[in-house]
């Protein structure tokens, strides 16, 4: 297989129906591991294989390198945390140095959604990964359907990614599983 990272710099950005057929197995896995109690926290293009199948791809999240075992049994100021991740795929939280959960993971994959629906992530610079950070913490991300109306991008799809990048995870879906269901159901339609 390949990269998600290859992939999209050879093809630019991907159908609506490969990015979420996509999403939704990112998701599963996703959901898999947080039952678990297992935050992956540097979900990106190059830790997502696509291996081609018969019937599309099958999609493996890679580098749980950085993963975080949520534990409940931490007595306050025992844990330590610490910035870890690549800006560009950085939930708000996380870009300032707040704890992690499992709607962290659920804005990473917004993004990704996102960068593989147009091409480039909602907030981009060469230069300073901190202006990416920032942007991430202060600034709404902007709609796929307004930024990139030749896209035609189902207002459905547009606003379930929006959701995934709101800026306070709670106004985020609850978990990967309820994300999956409703790209799942998006996809039905």
């Amino acid at each position: 297989g390949e990269t998600l990272h290859e992939i999209l710099k050879r093809e630019k950005r991907l159908s609506v129906e490969r990015s979420v057929k996509a999403g939704i197995q990112i998701l599963d896995a996703l959901a898999e591991a947080h039952q678990l109690g297992i935050i992956h926290r540097d979900l990106k293009p190059k830790n997502v294989m696509l291996v081609p199948q018969r019937h599309g791809d099958l999609i493996k999240v890679l580098d749980f390198g950085v993963a975080r075992i949520l534990r409940g049994d931490l007595e306050p100021g025992e844990d330590e945390w610490t910035l870890v991740g690549t800006a560009t795929y950085m939930a708000p939280e996380q870009a300032q140095g707040f704890p992690v959960s499992s709607a962290s993971d659920i804005y990473s994959v917004g993004v990704i959604l996102y960068h593989m629906l147009t091409g480039r992530p909602p907030f981009t610079s060469k230069e300073d990964p901190v202006a990416v950070m920032i942007h991430h913490a202060l600034s709404e991300a902007p709609s796929i359907r307004e930024t990139h109306p030749e896209l035609e991008i189902p207002e459905k799809l547009d606003r379930l990614i929006l959701k995934a990048l709101e800026k306070k995870p709670e106004d985020r879906f609850q978990s990967a599983h309820v994300f999956c269901n409703e790209l799942e159901a998006f996809w039905e339609d």
